[in-house]
């Protein structure tokens, strides 16, 4: 038996960003479980020719194939290697990230027809099981939740009379950078003591308003990128995770997963899986206001939440909760570490250990 993980793991430049996390924990908890696992990074495709030839070799040489795939990997590839895996008898589990895969196979009928015919789709949050079973009638849908491969246990920080904020994602305008320094001059007109610290890659397009607004913003500050190691020992140094996000279909944010983990509730915009992943008032606060407009990003069609005024009220109200009430602020941090322990590795393979022959 050999078991391959098929995915882009960023290794060539070091990408960190949700995909290749998630595809990274994928191989590391297969690696910690099964004797004999490889992998292929399909960065590798982008700086030599002789790749493909690479990947189609340890795709047929294995019996099992985990496959993470979004984007350009899932319209282009993925046809490829379904019919090498009907040709060399090869299982492939596939594995959903991001929020955007109902909507692809609804203008891609025939990946829709082959995802029916794999071993395993994992879909990341409920809302995508119901949808790849009831609207696409797939029959081989299994819920495999983001994990994270950590024994971190949070010790709860808090100083007192300020509120220490933090935002880890891409630092982009649809992730919810511009709403935050909204956020940050309602904070100021407000005489309150509540910082802002942002953490991961700063996105090229938006790479001069953020600078510009860091510049005119006090309370906020830019930090560095983390590493998969360092994460949560960071984050267990602040008070709430920010995650004001604009994509509609968001699928399992892992700055969620990372802020539960580190023993910190978050606050989040009302997205389609807000409400399965974020207890309002247990494991932090949903904030509401906006309208959804169609749109697509590279091969996704997606739906982007436009703020209005009542967001900005209802985030701010949503903070300033937190900021004027210790004791809620202590009893959330208990309640994310508690949520956490539905994401460790051990809750993984449980879900995963079936699908491998």
């Amino acid at each position: 038996m050999k078991v391959l993980v098929l995915g882009y793991f960023g290794f060539v430049k070091n990408q960190l960003d949700g995909q290749t996390v998630k595809t990274r924990n994928v191989y590391a908890l297969l690696k910690k479980n099964v004797a004999d696992v490889s992998y292929f990074d399909t960065e590798e495709l982008h700086t030599s020719k002789l790749a493909m030839f690479r990947m189609f070799r340890d795709f047929c040489k294995a019996s099992t194939v985990f496959y993470p795939a979004a984007g350009n990997s899932l319209a282009y590839i993925f046809p490829i290697i379904y019919i090498l895996s009907l040709i060399f008898r090869v299982k492939i589990n596939f594995i959903q990230i991001g929020g955007w895969l109902s909507n692809f196979l609804d203008k891609n009928p025939i990946h829709e027809f082959m995802l029916r015919r794999v071993n395993c789709v994992f879909a990341e949050t409920e809302t995508m099981e119901s949808k790849l079973k009831e609207k696409h009638g797939f029959k081989n849908v299994t819920l495999l939740s983001n994990f994270r491969m950590t024994d971190f246990i949070p010790t709860p920080h808090h100083t007192e009379g300020m509120l220490k904020c933090v935002f880890m994602a891409r630092v982009i305008k649809m992730k919810g950078i511009d709403i935050i320094f909204d956020l940050c001059d309602k904070i100021s007109e407000s005489g309150l003591n509540i910082s802002v610290d942002f953490y991961g890659k700063i996105g090229e397009a938006d790479h001069d308003y953020f600078v510009e607004n860091l510049a005119s913003h006090p309370n906020s500050k830019y930090c560095c990128e983390l590493t998969p190691d360092d994460i949560t020992e960071v984050l267990n140094n602040y008070d709430v995770m920010l995650l004001p996000t604009h994509y509609y279909t968001e699928g399992f944010p892992g700055s969620i997963l990372e802020a539960y983990l580190s023993g910190i509730p978050v606050i989040v915009s009302d997205f389609q899986n807000a409400k399965l992943l974020v207890d309002d008032g247990t494991t932090g606060y949903i904030f509401k206001g906006g309208n959804l407009v169609p749109m697509m990003e590279g091969v996704h069609p997606i739906q982007k939440i436009e703020f209005d005024d009542d967001a900005l009220s209802n985030l701010f109200t949503a903070v300033k909760r937190l900021y004027d009430s210790p004791e809620t602020l202590l009893q959330l941090k208990q309640n994310a570490y508690k949520e956490s322990l539905k994401y460790r590795p051990e809750s993984a393979w449980q879900v995963v250990a079936p699908k491998i022959s």
